[in-house]
């Protein structure tokens, strides 16, 4: 092996660990849109008209998108801890 390829990073996608990001984020998401509907099921129980329920999860739908969205960018700066992100070297 020469020396320049030892400390050299190969620049290839992780597959598996794509698909098992994947797979959380779309747990996660149905996760808080499926307990947004259930708080309008519980609370409303027929109260609310079809209009607004329906309005409610998809408000809850979008706040799981949100949640999604910041536990992978929490996630983002844990592994990359003292690191810079690249949407960050981007900016320079």
């Amino acid at each position: 092996m020469k020396s320049s390829e030892s400390g050299k990073k190969t620049n290839r996608l992780n597959l598996p660990f794509i698909a098992l990001s994947a797979l959380v984020n779309i747990v996660l998401l149905a996760v808080v849109a499926g307990a947004g509907f259930l708080v309008v099921q519980i609370f409303f129980q027929g109260r609310l008209s079809t209009d607004w329920a329906r309005y409610m999860v998809i408000a809850f739908f979008m706040a799981g998108i949100l949640v999604t969205a910041l536990v992978n960018r929490l996630y983002l700066r844990r592994k990359h801890r003292g690191k810079r992100l690249p949407d960050e070297k981007a900016k320079d």
